[in-house]
């Protein structure tokens, strides 16, 4: 009964996703703040996303690799990409500048990975499931600059590691869980939206360098 019901835990953790919102975070976090440089650059941008507001996938691997289930959550990807890279390009350059900068940004993908941090085998011994949560973002950068083009297309991943505990005392079983899983994705979402602000600064960065040298 115990294994029937850890297994039966492992899958229902698994397909959570279906039809559940994920809040939406949209800020520029403080790494992004610190490590992004000002720059003394009027930017023309354009910012748009292939992935509309609504459902966003989740893909599960076992241990092994191997990919065991897929599900859905919803979440407002469209807004809260375009929402933290308009506070990017507002805060970090130069609206009064002479020299100017066209820029296109494009979300190609974002999705959720969920991969097992323990065996099967292991969550039936122990009633521990371990599960290592990620969010993976694709973004297309496009940068005119002196009339020349320069153009980019890079993954981001932002990952974080969540356990749940299964206890039975005496006919009674219960579950804690280490963090808030709703909570933790829109934080990682949130997360790889930055980080792909930080490789598109690390881009312009060595692009105005050449142009400088």
């Amino acid at each position: 009964m115990k294994n029937s019901f850890l297994v039966t835990l492992f899958t229902l953790y698994m397909f959570s996703a279906c039809s559940t919102m994920i809040p939406m975070q949209a800020n520029l976090s403080d790494q992004t703040l610190l490590l992004a440089k000002n720059k003394n650059l009027k930017v023309n941008y354009d910012i748009s996303s292939e992935i509309k507001d609504g459902e966003i996938k989740q893909l599960s691997f076992l241990k092994n690799g191997s990919q065991t289930t897929s599900g859905y959550f919803e979440y407002n990807s469209s807004t809260a990409f375009k929402t933290i890279w308009e506070e990017y390009f507002s805060g970090k350059y130069n609206n009064f500048s002479k020299d100017t900068v066209e820029v296109q940004v494009i979300l190609k993908d974002i999705y959720l990975k969920t991969e097992a941090g323990n065996t099967i085998g292991g969550q039936l011994l122990t009633g521990n499931v371990r599960v290592n949560n990620s969010a993976e973002a694709s973004v297309y950068i496009k940068i005119m600059i002196n009339d020349e083009t320069f153009e980019n297309e890079f993954k981001v991943n932002a990952s974080d590691y969540n356990e749940s505990q299964t206890s039975t005392i005496g006919s009674y079983t219960y579950t804690t869980n280490q963090s808030n899983p709703m909570q933790q994705r829109a934080e990682l979402l949130e997360s790889a939206i930055n980080k792909s602000i930080l490789q598109f600064d690390n881009f312009m960065e060595s692009i105005l360098m050449n142009i400088d040298g």
